[in-house]
C-alpha cells in the first residue's frame, strides 16, 4: 500500500473505535490485523454478541460506515452498530454510512457473503 494511500485511509477511518472494536471482538492474532474498518461517525451499542470470520483475515476485510456516494449526507448521516446474537463475515463486506445493524437476542444469527456491499441506509434487525 502506498504512502499517500495509508494516509487517505487514515484521514477516514476511525482509528480509535476500529483499534477497540477489533480488540474487543477478537483474539489478539486476529485482532492486530484490523478486519474490521470502523469509519467516522458510526456509532457502536451493546457490542454483545460474537462475529465469526469464515474467511482468510486481512486488514479492512470489513468497512463498516465506509462513504464516498456522492448523494449521502456525511455531516448528518450516522451509521450504527448494535450487535447481541452472532454475524458471521464469509468475505469482503462494505457497508455504507448511514446503516443500522440490530442482531438482538443471543440466538439470532446473521451471515453476510463475500463481496456484500451495501452503498448507504441499510436496515437489518434480527432479534
Amino acid at each position: 500500500m502506498k504512502i499517500s494511500s495509508v494516509f487517505e485511509l487514515l484521514r477516514k477511518v476511525d482509528i480509535v473505535k476500529t483499534v477497540y472494536f477489533n480488540f474487543h471482538y477478537f483474539p489478539i492474532k486476529t485482532a492486530i490485523k484490523l478486519p474490521f474498518f470502523i469509519y467516522w461517525r458510526s456509532e457502536l451499542f451493546k457490542m454483545k454478541g460474537k462475529i465469526i470470520l469464515d474467511t482468510p483475515v486481512k486488514p479492512g476485510l470489513v468497512r463498516f460506515g465506509i462513504h464516498g456516494l456522492g448523494t449521502q449526507d456525511i455531516l448528518y448521516s450516522r451509521t450504527m452498530w448494535e450487535v447481541g446474537g452472532t454475524l458471521v463475515i464469509k468475505g469482503h463486506v462494505s457497508i455504507g454510512r448511514g446503516s443500522k445493524i440490530s442482531i438482538g437476542n443471543d440466538n439470532a444469527k446473521l451471515t453476510l457473503g463475500n463481496n456484500f456491499t451495501k452503498v448507504s441506509h441499510l436496515q437489518i434487525i434480527r432479534t
